[in-house]
């Protein structure tokens, strides 16, 4: 705001001098006095709304949310972690969350439903025993997925698991009402039909045969490795190679000869096997299968078994299902750190195998990732730290690097007119491509990403808060700094980066590091504008900063969001119990275990502010406020202090009952400029202050 001058010739009449301005928040970027919207150095647990700097809301424990254990000697495998995937049960939005914690011969890995208000329900669990006296896979990466049902109700766990140096990789699904989890059923693609066998040629011209071509219809599912193809037999063929060569010893094969699309004979060799028996028109055939190669032969006691042409089926009678070694990558799919969705596409990044890999599949489809849908992002040794979507883009993260990542929407299935015993349905797999916005600014931590309004907004490796301001790529001003108002702040903190996460509410944009958070009001006219905008348009403001500190031992390390609410996590009783906060009420409600049952502990939220220098009246002149107004509201005392540089006077004040000003008579008298600080233990707001002064003479 700018300071009015006075009318020298009024020297010794009163003055009025307001401070205002508050919706600027802190600002430590243009020095120690004040300026046009610079008025706060500091700010402890307040923030601007509706027209006043008023003490933050307070952060209430729900105890309808306590996820407690009945053994607390337990060890905490994982904490309770509230996730962004959100599952819709009778219309209502519901947070996906688990935790797992056990002792060293069993664990359960937990799954709940949270609400929008942050109360928790259970959704079932998977219970995990030790194998072996040193095989004992503990849950180590968990991320949810809902999508199309399979054979429970569309919501799917991805949850690695590692014991020592051993690893298991697993999906499962829900079953309706969360009544269980099994094991999800991933999709087996066709990868081949009208397949020929090796003496197709000759029985061309023996027979007068004239096949379709063989077509590579589908890719291969990089979750399991596991294909179906079709043959056609020709009464001559015996030996038929399969398109993959490398096949798993540890997986099956399955043949079936198909005499009609409903009646087929069945060969079925297991693991670590290579040969199976059945009856074909009342003689035993065998089948072989030389899993180096990819080959599958068909022989009798004595000779060689052609297959005959089965005029009940004419094409594609002969299909093989297996597995293969080529391209398997279901270990980096299921350490994703978790899968974005967009278009009905899945997207999953930050595996700890394939760092820079990100993977796609549908929503129509989601247990099937093709071979092609995958994308390597710049340098293979740096990771994916994040995937975001803004404004319908696709934007991925790397430590130094972002980039908007494109989608080629080909047709989601094919039909064929090829008559097939099975489905003859099928899935086109989708590629993606990567154009960088920008190769110098990055993120290292996904959690202090948010989208606020329709940018996202993080913390960088750099300690920057940085705002995407447009996802075309290329342009110098997409990315720009938001957090020049804090100064060196952030800078200057000693915090684990790992540690730092951030939540959106009500246009606020809160970033948790320690016990302190720093908060950004967003919903101001020209916010993701770069300031080379708003520097050229007065009306255009940069974002507030405000600083709010966290009660002792709230221990908070985690947030979500659901609707319009913020979910704080937090645990206590050593860490083994968990529970969520919202943002509300007029103080801190955290929780607690004392005298053997867990109860709330309430902290009254202290705040308050400092103004930067004011300048103002004519500067060689003395001068002297005789009194001051402060607009605004508070129940309990309001500790005031104002200093001239070299000395400091304190009032302490209350608002009369229904008033909304205070009166406070000072006579201090001053040279230069003076600086305001304003306090209170209980909650209160500031509109305005009014001083009003005297000029006194002209400096000595």
């Amino acid at each position: 705001m700018k300071y009015p001058a006075l009318n020298r010739k009024n020297a010794q009449s009163v003055k009025t001098f307001e401070i205002s301005g508050f919706d600027g928040g802190i600002n430590c970027e243009n020095g120690d006095y004040a300026q046009d919207g610079s008025v706060l150095i500091d700010c402890e647990n307040m923030y601007f709304e509706d027209g006043v700097l008023k003490t933050r809301d307070g952060f209430c424990a729900n105890e309808n949310s306590v996820t407690e254990f009945l053994e607390y000697n337990d060890r905490v495998y994982l904490p309770f972690t509230v996730s962004e995937t959100v599952y819709y049960m009778n219309s209502k939005p519901y947070s996906l969350a688990y935790s797992c914690t056990g002792d060293d011969t069993e664990a359960y890995l937990r799954f709940f439903l949270v609400d929008a208000k942050g109360n928790v329900s259970p959704a079932g669990s998977i219970y995990i025993h030790r194998v072996m006296f040193d095989t004992f896979y503990i849950p180590q990466n968990v991320f949810f997925v809902v999508a199309s049902k399979i054979e429970g109700n569309g919501v799917f766990a991805y949850v690695a698991r590692k014991a020592q140096n051993d690893a298991i990789y697993e999906v499962y699904e829900a079953q309706e009402n969360f009544s269980e989890w099994q094991l999800a059923k991933y999709y087996v693609p066709t990868v081949l039909i009208n397949g020929r066998g090796e003496r197709y040629e000759q029985a061309k011209g023996y027979v007068e045969l004239d096949y379709p071509e063989p077509e590579r219809l589908e890719e291969l599912n990089l979750l399991n490795g596991r294909y179906r193809c079709y043959f056609t037999s020709d009464d001559l063929s015996s030996i038929f190679r399969l398109p993959y060569e490398n096949i798993d010893s540890l997986s099956s094969l399955e043949c079936r000869l198909y005499s009609s699309s409903e009646e087929y004979t069945e060969w079925s060799i297991g693991p670590y096997e290579n040969t199976a028996t059945a009856k074909v028109a009342g003689a035993d055939v065998y089948l072989y299968v030389n899993r180096t190669i990819g080959t599958i032969r068909f022989y009798t006691s004595t000779q060689d078994y052609s297959v005959p042409i089965m005029p009940g089926c004419k094409l594609n009678n002969i299909m093989v299902t297996t597995d293969t070694l080529q391209n398997y990558s279901k270990d980096s799919i299921i350490t994703s750190k978790s899968a974005v969705m967009l278009n009905n596409r899945l997207y999953f990044y930050g595996n700890k195998m394939q760092k820079n890999c990100i993977y796609c599949s549908k929503i129509t489809n989601p247990l099937y990732v093709p071979e092609s849908s995958k994308l390597y992002l710049g340098d293979s040794s740096t990771p994916v730290t994040a995937l975001k979507v803004q404004n319908g883009k696709l934007i991925a993260f790397k430590s130094g690097e972002t980039y908007r990542i494109s989608t080629s929407f080909d047709d989601s299935t094919i039909q064929r007119e090829a008559v097939l015993p099975e489905s003859t349905l099928y899935v086109r797999g989708d590629t993606m491509s990567a154009q960088t916005i920008d190769n110098n600014i990055g993120c290292v931590n996904e959690k202090t990403i948010r989208l606020c309004g329709s940018r996202l907004v993080w913390l960088s490796g750099d300690k920057n808060i940085y705002a995407l301001a447009t996802t075309t790529y290329g342009n110098t001003t997409n990315i720009y700094r938001v957090s020049q108002p804090l100064g060196s702040r952030i800078k200057e903190m000693q915090f684990d980066m790992e540690d730092a996460f951030a939540v959106t509410k009500d246009g606020k944009y809160m970033l948790f590091l320690g016990d302190t958070v720093f908060v950004m009001n967003y919903r101001v006219r020209g916010f993701g504008y770069s300031r080379t905008y708003y520097a050229e348009d007065d009306k255009l403001k940069s974002p507030a900063w405000y600083i709010w500190r966290l009660p002792e031992g709230a221990g908070f390390y985690g947030a979500s969001e659901l609707g319009s609410n913020a979910l704080i996590f937090s645990s206590f009783h050593s860490g083994n119990t968990f529970y969520l906060l919202t943002v509300s009420g007029k103080e801190d409600t955290l929780m607690n275990y004392e005298n053997y049952e867990n109860v709330t502990v309430t902290f009254p939220i202290k705040s308050g502010l400092s103004t930067k220098t004011i300048e103002f009246g004519d500067q060689t002149r003395l001068k002297r406020i005789d009194s001051m107004f402060i607009g605004g509201n508070s129940s309990d005392y309001i500790n005031l202090s104002i200093t001239d540089g070299t000395k400091k006077y304190h009032y302490k004040m209350k608002f009369g009952s229904g008033a909304d000003v205070i009166k406070t008579n000072a006579g201090i008298p001053f040279s230069g400029g003076i600086g305001l600080s304003l306090s209170s233990e209980k909650p209160f707001a500031i509109r305005n202050i009014a001083l009003k002064y005297k000029l006194l003479a002209d400096r000595g």
